[in-house]
């Protein structure tokens, strides 16, 4: 597969990297990692107001940063969620939803990693 030239070969690849930079920050930032997380549960599952959005989007966007580039969080949503850049109230939740549904896919990845049993004793 390494040695493979296709798109479909080269897509998985960086989406592997993707995860694996993922990875070892969330590792060293995961207080970040759960405010994250925090703010995506409530902006996807409570109503925001309109007059919560600015601070929101700012505080969210500050936390995506501080994951770095090269990771699930950063490469397409610190840009579109934050307001000084391209981020639109109109399309936050949206792209709240879109940024959880990656973290989710990226979580799942993570377990697929894992082999952990249970040991009865």
């Amino acid at each position: 597969m390494d040695d493979c030239n296709c798109l479909n070969c080269h897509l998985q690849a960086k989406w592997r990297e993707y995860y694996e930079v993922s990875e070892a920050m969330v590792r060293v930032n995961f207080p970040v990692y759960k405010e994250i997380m925090a703010i995506l549960q409530k902006v996807c599952t409570e109503p925001v107001d309109i007059d919560q959005y600015w601070d929101m989007a700012v505080r969210l966007s500050e936390f995506l940063e501080q994951m770095g580039q090269g990771t699930v969080f950063y490469n397409y949503f610190f840009e579109q969620i934050n307001p000084y850049h391209y981020g639109n109230v109109r399309y936050f939740r949206h792209l709240c939803l879109d940024l959880r549904e990656q973290i989710q896919a990226f979580n799942q990845w993570r377990k697929t990693r894992r082999r952990l049993s249970v040991v009865a004793l």
